[in-house]
């Protein structure tokens, strides 16, 4: 997992990370790799679609989904 350069620094994937593996550090993203649970949701809420896995080619392509029933 990674951002791209069009994060903003907001931190909803921080706050929202059911395992806390992920710190907003200088209004960057710091992502713990030992605690992640790959549930993905950091990527589903990222409001610029900057979270990536792997090389971004996928995941950049699949969209977004939103559970209807989960405000954020």
């Amino acid at each position: 997992m990674h951002a791209t350069e069009e994060c903003i620094g907001w931190g909803l994937c921080a706050r929202k990370c059911p395992v806390q593996a992920i710190a907003m550090q200088d209004g960057h993203r710091v992502w713990g790799k030992e605690k992640c649970a790959m549930c993905l949701g950091c990527l589903q809420r990222c409001p610029k679609a900057a979270i990536q896995y792997g090389n971004g080619v996928a995941t950049g392509k699949h969209g977004q989904y939103r559970n209807p029933h989960v405000t954020v």
